[in-house]
């Protein structure tokens, strides 16, 4: 079973961080239309920590070709213009 903390009433225009726990200002969150309030759960520092933890992708492919995203196979970029 699964244990939450209780729900304290913050002052309007704070909010706790789910991976800190810190009050903050709404300020110091990302907004987001998914969630009630319209704030990320996690704060902007550490939401920016966890972000900049996880190694980017770098394509393997040599200049002029790209990695397919959904075979991983490597084929030549070609840019095609749309003239209209």
């Amino acid at each position: 079973m699964l244990l939450r903390k209780a729900a304290t009433q913050l002052p309007e225009g704070l909010k706790r961080c789910a991976r800190c726990e810190a009050i903050k200002p709404h300020a110091e969150f990302s907004r987001s239309s998914r969630i009630k309030d319209g704030f990320q759960s996690m704060c902007k520092d550490c939401d920016r920590e966890r972000k900049g933890s996880e190694p980017q992708w770098e394509d393997p492919a040599p200049d002029g070709q790209k990695t397919c995203s959904g075979c991983r196979a490597v084929n030549y970029f070609v840019k095609t213009v749309w003239s209209g």
